[in-house]
């Protein structure tokens, strides 16, 4: 079975990513893993980590796996409320040390991840040079959940490419998934602009 992984820091950005993953994966049949990493050594005395918003706070290993069980068993409650659903996907949980780029790869392989979730926020920890070094890493789709998205509609997803053979393969999966959805998928072709200098211009390039 191919797995939806959520990345997830357990704020509320990080949760209704989660949640936005499981609704995702009973209409495509497929799993859930929240996976979290943590640091055996904080970097900083604990005495400060009361100022540090709560997404960004350095866990411990027990405290990782704590977080984990109780986000598993909210997710868990909210799917058992919904006696409607055709598939129920199974929620599973890991964390690691370290880094999220150094273990995204052998997760991808491990559990045939196809898909990653992770919330967005102004202040979220997933951004910036997060965000750019799991990016370098993963070779699937990545999708970013604003913190106030509420249900997510999936009539109409737009793809912004290239047109390089890379991103073909993408669209190519991209409607693979779609497809249970009935959702239209739009493909939008960016470039970097070819400035072609007018006549009093042309005066000016050297020949």
């Amino acid at each position: 079975m191919e797995t939806i992984l959520v990345l997830t820091n357990f704020s509320r950005s990080a949760r209704n990513a989660a949640e936005a993953a499981v609704d995702l994966a009973s209409k495509l049949g497929s799993g859930v893993l929240l996976l979290h990493t943590y640091v055996a050594k904080p970097l900083v005395s604990l005495d400060h980590v009361s100022d540090w918003p709560f997404g960004d706070m350095p866990l411990t290993q027990e405290e990782s796996l704590a977080y984990l069980e109780e986000e598993r068993s909210y997710l868990q409650e909210k799917l058992n409320n919904k006696v409607t659903l055709i598939h129920k996907p199974e929620l599973s949980i890991t964390q690691k040390e370290g880094s999220l780029a150094n273990h995204i790869n052998k997760l991808q392989k491990e559990k045939n991840i196809k898909l990653i979730f992770m919330g967005g926020g102004q202040h979220e920890f997933l951004f910036g040079n997060h965000v750019r070094s799991l990016v370098d890493e993963i070779s699937c789709l990545l999708m970013i959940i604003p913190v106030d998205s509420g249900i997510i509609d999936y009539k109409n997803v737009c793809f912004a490419t290239d047109l390089n053979k890379a991103d073909l393969i993408r669209i190519k999966f991209l409607s693979k998934y779609l497809q249970p959805l009935y959702t239209q998928l739009h493909i939008c072709h960016v470039s970097v602009p070819n400035l072609i200098p007018d006549i009093l211009e042309e005066d000016l390039v050297p020949a």
